[in-house]
């Protein structure tokens, strides 16, 4: 019995290890996108990379992670800290969000679905994502 526990003990730092790898791959993933799209963009209507991502990342990441991505430089990883929270949080009204978000004029490329690409601002996407967190198609919630 005592064996038996003690290799579940050794096993848990690897795959933590594992998990935590494979997040930070995703994570920089992210880092190379430049604009939010959906899951069916294009003439094809095929998803777009920002959503396929967001499936992985809702997936292995966790709240703390999504939290941190709020702070980043890069507007689009704001964006998917926003979109992960409003798609992990069952009670909208505990969800904290900083409110620089919401006066945030940064502009990306936005492709919710369908052909229409524009620019938008980084506050009109949130506020976007809080009202409706399946604006870019069904998500995976983490429960």
């Amino acid at each position: 019995m005592k064996v038996i526990v003690m290799l579940c003990m050794l096993a848990l730092p690897i795959v933590s290890t594992a998990s935590t790898n494979e997040y930070r791959k995703l994570a920089q993933q992210l880092e190379g996108l430049t604009e939010v799209d959906g899951s069916a963009v294009g003439a094809r209507g095929t998803p777009g990379r920002f959503y396929k991502l967001s499936l992985d990342i809702l997936a292995k990441g966790s709240k703390p992670d999504f939290q941190r991505m709020l702070s980043s430089t890069n507007p689009v990883v704001r964006l998917m800290g926003v979109y992960s929270l409003v798609n992990t949080h069952t009670n909208m009204s505990e969800l904290w969000l900083p409110a620089t978000l919401f006066s945030d004029t940064t502009k990306v490329l936005y492709a919710p679905g369908g052909c229409g690409v524009m620019y938008r601002t980084v506050s009109d996407i949130a506020y976007e994502f809080i009202r409706n967190p399946q604006c870019l198609g069904a998500s995976r919630r983490k429960k």
